[in-house]
């Protein structure tokens, strides 16, 4: 987990090592959400934290992503301000997604899985996947 994250942060960010095409080893099973059936079929992921509590989360975004543009949009943006500040986040993630699909409920907290993808934006890219707690 991302070292400022903390429990009760809204987005929670978990980090992985991608350890390449063909490996299930780590996070290098996050890429194949780049197919959406793949997606379509494992729109459900399943988190267990420290303390042993599980929980559900539904997929609802897939993006590609540089790390130079953290000042445009930041994914690890843990808290909101207000409404505003959510809406304007969520927009941007709609706008940013390979895949976009609106959760069956508004999430009362996301986690989003990060790993490095050198595929398109070489050593500062990263992919993510981004899913909204249901249970």
């Amino acid at each position: 987990m991302d070292k400022d994250t903390q429990v009760w942060d809204f987005n929670r960010i978990i980090y992985g090592h991608n350890m390449g095409t063909g490996s299930d080893a780590m996070f290098s099973t996050l890429l194949d959400y780049e197919e959406e059936d793949y997606l379509k079929e494992h729109r459900t992921v399943y988190f267990t934290d420290a303390y042993g509590s599980a929980a559900a989360y539904q997929v609802m975004a897939v993006v590609k992503y540089s790390i130079d543009d953290l000042e445009e949009w930041d994914f690890r943006t843990r808290n909101h301000e207000d409404m505003e500040s959510y809406n304007a986040w969520m927009e941007e993630l709609q706008g940013r997604a390979l895949y976009y699909t609106e959760p069956d409920h508004a999430p009362v907290s996301i986690i989003t899985l990060a790993t490095c993808d050198r595929r398109v934006h070489g050593k500062k890219g990263r992919f993510l996947v981004i899913a909204g707690k249901i249970s």
